[in-house]
């Protein structure tokens, strides 16, 4: 069974490279390490954003995973809303598939895909397809650092804004997406996570995305967490009318289960 979903999301994942360029979103930070079976969350979010929309949003987040000995798959699903004087000024959709599997000691292979649309940042829809290697580049009681790197490749579809030559238009890009994740326990009730991307284009290597989020999770109890993160996100290379700059404060509730 385990084999069939491993190559069923293979053939999938090569099959979206038909189907870019918007803000990296982390979903590292949800994996829970030592877990085993089924596990999942839910979250409430408050975040105060910079940049492209400056204000204070809601965010909902779900997240469900199944843990094998050597393998883990992964859903992530988000919904954001924000207004501002009456007037919608953020309504996003957020879905992400990943399923990664050991190959042997610390290398493993990872392939995702994923699906997005926000009008804060002019995509009516994202879809993103890929995979490449994972490496762990060490592992300790209480924490651990990877190392990924992995093909991607993103269709964009963008709104009709008013005073832009791109108004509509979809662009297919193929990138390179690499990224280092930090788990640390800091103390018993307190993690620290911190994940950064690099994402160039394969054809443009000067036209790339950085993505940094630094986190910290506060156990209050066993199945509730309280979840204080900050990222900010840098687009060499926006769509017209977008700043090139965003950054997120996010406050979030989190139960777990």
């Amino acid at each position: 069974m385990r084999r069939i979903l491993v190559g069923s999301l293979l053939l999938i994942a090569l099959a979206w490279s038909g189907v870019v360029q918007g803000q990296i979103v982390n979903v590292l930070s949800e994996d829970e390490k030592d877990a085993k079976g089924f596990t999942g969350s839910f979250g409430l979010a408050l975040e105060s954003k910079t940049g492209n929309v400056e204000e204070t949003e809601m965010e909902a987040e779900a997240g469900f995973q199944y843990h094998w000995e050597s393998s883990l798959l992964m859903l992530i699903l988000k919904a954001k809303y924000g207004s501002e004087a009456g007037n919608v000024s953020e309504k996003a959709n957020f879905e992400h598939l990943r399923f990664r599997q050991v190959i042997t000691g610390p290398l493993g292979y990872e392939v995702f895909l994923q699906q997005e649309g926000d009008i804060s940042r002019r995509l009516v829809n994202r879809a993103v397809g890929g995979g490449g290697l994972r490496v762990s580049l060490a592992d300790w009681d209480g924490g651990d650092l990877y190392l990924g790197v992995a093909y991607m490749a993103e269709q964009e579809t963008l709104d009709d804004a008013e005073g832009t030559s791109d108004a509509g238009e979809t662009f297919l890009r193929h990138r390179n997406s690499s990224y280092v994740a930090l788990t640390a326990a800091l103390t018993d009730n307190v993690q620290l996570n911190e994940t950064i991307y690099f994402q160039p284009r394969l054809d443009a290597f000067d036209k790339f995305r950085i993505m940094s989020e630094t986190g910290f999770e506060f156990k209050v109890e066993e199945s509730f967490s309280i979840v204080l993160s900050y990222t900010i996100r840098h687009d060499r290379a926006p769509y017209e009318q977008l700043d090139d700059v965003d950054t997120e404060l996010q406050t979030e509730l989190q139960w777990s289960f």
